[in-house]
């Protein structure tokens, strides 16, 4: 079998060898600074068979994301439920100023019909949802910590990024970084993702006792995580 080249090679002061296959299906590994490349070699060849397994695992969920062409009936996640495009085109009298883009339970209505301003407008309203419930969800979780460990805990700040694969960190300041496009996924599991960052800010570590407090707010986040294993390659950018 030929060997498996990887993508990239990062070397740091970690202590342990692993293995990333990233969104486009391509193997990063990430080794201690002094490894050598046999090391590498051989770590790669013991681990080919689940090399290849996820290789295709990516492969096949990329042949299913279909590209958003933003025409009317298309269906888009949001809170976990997909939603369908509703395009509403025509002239409104000045004095009843209407939103561009409304959300009820069933559909995305969009008062436009270039799709590129479509795109422009789902992905800025899905941005301004995910800063208001992330900041609402951290505020909930963040008393609950604090009134059942007394830990009095704080964060600096909340920010957005663009992250795919990592959806949530905390920063060694007390930032709490979330991805916006964790406001497709369900509520359940943007809240598993919540709890998960602010315990970082107590316990920096994934020991037994950081997983018991996470168990503690949300007793069944192993249904999250598994959610997230299946699902994280399906929360879209709109603007690629």
């Amino acid at each position: 079998m030929e060997m498996i080249k990887p993508k990239k090679i990062i070397k740091s002061q970690r202590k342990t060898l692993s293995l990333q296959i990233n969104e486009d299906g391509e193997l990063i590994v990430r080794v201690p600074k002094f490894v050598s490349d046999n090391v590498i070699n051989e770590f790669i060849e013991k681990n080919s068979a689940w090399i290849i397994k996820k290789i295709k695992e990516i492969q096949s969920k990329k042949s299913q994301v279909k590209v958003h062409s933003f025409e009317d009936g298309e269906e888009y996640l949001f809170l976990g439920k997909k939603l369908k495009l509703k395009i509403i085109d025509g002239f409104f009298p000045l004095s009843k100023k209407l939103p561009s883009i409304t959300i009820n339970e069933d559909f995305i209505t969009v008062r436009e019909k270039d799709p590129g301003k479509i795109a422009s407008l789902i992905q800025k309203f899905y941005k301004s949802e995910a800063r208001k419930i992330l900041q609402e969800r951290v505020n909930l979780y963040l008393n609950q910590l604090n009134q059942i460990y007394d830990f009095n805990l704080n964060y600096r700040k909340i920010q957005l990024t663009n992250g795919r694969k990592s959806l949530g960190s905390c920063s060694p300041k007390g930032d709490l970084n979330f991805s916006w496009r964790i406001i497709q996924a369900p509520l359940e599991v943007i809240d598993y993702i919540v709890i998960h960052e602010l315990i970082h800010l107590k316990i920096k570590n994934h020991k037994r006792f950081f997983w018991l407090r996470v168990g503690r707010l949300q007793p069944d986040y192993r249904k999250s995580i598994e959610w997230l294993k299946e699902n994280w390659f399906y929360l879209r950018d709109f603007l690629r």
